[in-house]
């Protein structure tokens, strides 16, 4: 090779490879940057990997110019602040707040973006409202039979066993934690934990209706909100339910439990594990209906917030 092709083999080198490391490099927040400044479909969708954004933008090719630069507005973000969260070495969160729309519209809620690495540069896989999400779903991987537990509620004469539940906490004010267990009456499976841990899922199957959480079918849920101190001690817990009879009105009933009245014979926060045991009968101030409960959990205490 003479010294002229040699040169111009140099050139290319830095012409083409010594540029494509650098963007295989770029960090989220800057992906995120120069998504936000493209100005077309075609511009947008190359920091885009499978999901929900790049659903929505391969089918706007059809749509009229005007509505194309509406969606591609309402996906743009003018002014923002932003918070790195890594996961792993293939995935991050950009958690967003502060944000000025590009079709002018502010929002008050953050926003997290959902990187991943794809053949070594980093993509937007989703954009999520942060209050939707369970951290640690996204965090971590969960085989859905470390929430399956069985417990009954009866309201109304109506008994009903759950099969699997699902626990998360969110900080309060005070130090005080506030944790949600969602009881459903039949066991989690993989796309359930996809539903959670986003907020919207893949289009069930006709078949899969009846055993879904994010089903259209009504089926009876149980739901239990139990504030703690900071030392993780129980102060009070409420229990709602609803659509155990067709037609029937949801319940709700609260209590600051103590030793004389015997509702908790247990309840734990060790690590990232709960455990709860509390049996009883209350009244629900709904026409002198009842709700009754048997409940022994021992599952993951999942972290909801992002921050």
């Amino acid at each position: 090779m003479n010294r002229r092709y040699f040169r111009k083999f140099i050139i290319l080198i830095f012409c083409f490879i010594v540029p494509a490391i650098a963007y295989a490099n770029e960090p989220p927040e800057k992906i995120l940057e120069k998504f936000n400044n493209s100005r077309t479909i075609d511009e947008l969708a190359q920091y885009l990997t499978a999901g929900l954004m790049r659903d929505q933008l391969a089918s706007s090719y059809k749509l009229p110019k005007e509505n194309q630069e509406k969606l591609i507005n309402s996906l743009k973000m003018n002014s923002y602040e932003t918070k790195a969260i890594p996961i792993n070495e293939n995935s991050q969160l950009v958690l967003v707040s502060n944000i000025k729309m590009a079709d002018g519209s502010e929002r008050k809620t953050p926003t997290v973006y959902e990187f991943v690495q794809e053949n070594g540069q980093w993509k937007i896989k989703n954009r999520l409202a942060a209050g939707f999400i369970i951290f640690d779903l996204l965090k971590q991987k969960f085989p859905p039979q470390q929430f399956h537990t069985q417990n009954s509620f009866e309201f109304d004469a109506k008994k009903v066993t759950m099969e699997s539940a699902i626990a998360y906490f969110e900080n309060k004010e005070g130090k005080r934690k506030s944790l949600t267990i969602n009881f459903y009456p039949f066991p989690l499976q993989d796309r359930d934990i996809e539903f959670l841990k986003y907020g919207f899922g893949n289009v069930l199957q006709e078949t899969d209706k009846a055993t879904a959480v994010s089903s259209s079918i009504k089926y009876p849920q149980s739901q239990m909100t139990v504030l703690v101190d900071e030392k993780n001690k129980m102060i009070s817990f409420c229990q709602n339910g609803q659509d155990f009879k067709d037609g029937q009105s949801r319940y709700n009933w609260c209590v600051q439990p103590s030793p004389k009245d015997s509702y908790v014979q247990n309840f734990s926060i060790i690590q990232n594990n709960l455990s709860l045991i509390t049996k009883g009968s209350a009244e629900t101030g709904l026409g002198g209906k009842k709700v009754n409960w048997d409940i022994n959990i021992n599952i993951p205490l999942l972290k909801k917030d992002i921050n």
